[in-house]
């Protein structure tokens, strides 16, 4: 059997949703079977647009929305803010989420810059400089990439 190290690994599988591996170990070609020591999987995102909603995810995240606004609504910490469980799940939901988080965004405003970033992986408000500018960077970015209207 041979193997090959991590970089000859990602060459022959480096495409949009392929799975990769952090770290440096050893891949068991002929098997395909990582062979991995304390290292992390990772997930390469496929393009936001090929993302979509269903019905299910948004009950889920309007439920779980309004867990975090009732568990949060008092605090004024962003490290609470943002490590709330519910809002962690929302984060979890990946780009499924991001049209509800905007629309979201869109009508009731909030603490909503964290999770996109998350999810998105890019800080689309970058340079902002006011809440109310990262909110419209925001929105701007959602209706061109056809996340809202």
């Amino acid at each position: 059997m041979k193997i090959i190290d991590t970089k000859e690994w990602q060459e022959r599988v480096d495409f949009e949703g392929s799975v990769g591996i952090t770290g440096s170990h050893d891949w068991h070609a002929e098997e395909m079977v990582p062979v991995i020591s304390d290292h992390q999987l990772y997930a390469k995102r496929a393009p936001l647009t090929f993302w979509r909603s269903d019905r299910a995810t948004a009950e889920r995240f309007q439920r779980l929305a309004a867990q975090w606004r009732a568990e949060t609504s008092f605090v004024s910490n962003p490290e609470i803010i943002h490590m709330n469980f519910a809002y962690q799940q929302i984060i979890g939901l990946g780009p499924a989420a991001v049209r509800h988080i905007l629309e979201d965004l869109a009508t009731r405003g909030g603490h909503w810059f964290w999770a996109l970033e998350a999810i998105v992986g890019e800080n689309k408000a970058e340079g902002a400089s006011s809440i109310r500018a990262a909110r419209e960077a925001w929105l701007a970015w959602g209706r061109e990439a056809g996340f809202i209207r």
